[in-house]
């Protein structure tokens, strides 16, 4: 097929990394002309900034294979087991990606913005290339491109890790600013970026109530990508 071709593997993640890039730098210049430039605080940049150094791993190693004109069976035994040690590595890694990608685009899609609405697709380049391409893009490639059954059945449940540490980031980043300004926060700085996060306004109880949902909804999701994995290598090999 078409899609399990090296050249078209490569292809597409060059276009998805160039599509990123302008999506990234988009939302950079929105902050032109004030005095801080948030866009590496969201959840949503950060997300797609992992994706995208993932993708480039991946292009580098597809870029290399294509250049000796050798897959991992062509190699000896021992490099054999070295690149396929990596190999897990990296395709548990996409795995979790794909899932904190995919919460990228189904919050800010159902939550936060609207597909629907005209101003999200004319208002600013970034919103439908950060929130609904670039993650469908990145999730294909790890659909139809990773190796298939390789993926241990607990990874999934590992996708809270990073999501935690966001959430860590952003409590201790808030501390720092309301220690650093006394009086009041300029509002040219994010102090929560996302409603849910926002321990002023929800208290300790709701933020751990969104906290508990999202967990569900992360995991469920990683499960889900996994079983879909999981039946597209079963597929892949009995044809």
């Amino acid at each position: 097929m078409l899609y399990q071709k090296p050249k078209f593997q490569i292809s597409y993640r060059i276009f998805y990394l160039i599509l990123l890039v302008a999506g990234i730098t988009s939302d950079c210049m929105s902050y032109a002309g004030k005095p801080h430039n948030e866009a590496f605080v969201y959840y949503t940049v950060q997300s797609n900034v992992i994706c995208g150094v993932l993708a480039l791993i991946f292009l580098i190693r597809a870029c290399k294979g294509l250049h000796h004109k050798m897959t991992i069976l062509d190699l000896s035994d021992n490099f054999s087991i070295e690149i396929d040690k990596k190999t897990k590595i990296l395709t548990s890694l996409q795995c979790l990606a794909s899932v904190w990608i995919l919460i990228t685009c189904l919050i800010y899609n159902t939550l936060l913005g609207n597909p629907f609405s005209i101003d999200y697709w004319t208002k600013n380049l970034h919103n439908p290339i950060l929130h609904l391409f670039c993650p469908i893009l990145f999730i294909l490639d790890f659909l139809l491109f990773s190796k298939k059954n390789i993926i241990k059945p607990f990874i999934p449940a590992l996708c809270v890790t990073y999501p935690y540490i966001y959430i860590l980031y952003i409590y201790i980043r808030s501390l720092h600013l309301k220690n650093l300004f006394t009086n009041a926060i300029p509002d040219s700085l994010v102090v929560y970026p996302y409603f849910f996060l926002d321990f002023d306004n929800l208290g300790i109880s709701g933020v751990i109530r969104w906290v508990f949902i999202l967990t569900i909804i992360f995991v469920s999701l990683g499960y889900l990508l996994l079983a879909i994995y999981t039946k597209l290598g079963k597929k892949r090999a009995s044809h």
